[in-house]
């Protein structure tokens, strides 16, 4: 597999690292995150339907090495590798993996100390289909 356009991707947003980027994501070397609510959209017939989905899992992104742009995903089914970029935005780890491209994006710290999170997932194993759930990180110290 191709991971070429990946590895541009995690370049490009480590390059755009500034000042404003959040010093608690910058800091952070292991997120447990836990997702519940979503949608998750399908083509029947050619047209887009989406639904309400749940993911209810926990994912723990460790070993998090933004210099060599580097993760450890551990979800319920699954431990890979991943890159990982930060950028003012927040962090961004895209995993891709046959059949499915995962990108989550952990947003700067909320008001009660955890970071909002979004679980994006677009598949092609029965045919086209994205997901996207919604939850919260916790820096593991």
């Amino acid at each position: 597999m191709n991971r070429l356009p990946i590895l541009a991707f995690a370049c490009v947003a480590l390059a755009a690292v500034a000042q404003e980027v959040s010093p608690d994501l910058a800091s952070a070397r292991t997120l447990s995150c836990k997702f519940g609510g979503g949608t998750r959209t399908t083509w029947v017939a050619g047209q887009p339907k989406t639904v309400e989905a749940r993911l209810d899992d926990e994912v723990v992104f460790d070993s998090i090495d933004l210099a060599n742009g580097t993760v450890r995903v551990m979800a319920s089914v699954r431990i890979d590798q991943a890159h990982v970029a930060l950028s003012p935005v927040g962090m961004f780890v895209v995993d891709a993996r046959p059949g499915v491209i995962e990108m989550m994006t952990i947003f700067p710290k909320a008001a009660d100390g955890s970071f909002a999170a979004v679980d994006m997932r677009q598949l092609n194993s029965a045919g086209p289909s994205t997901e996207q759930y919604f939850g919260s990180c916790r820096p593991q110290r």
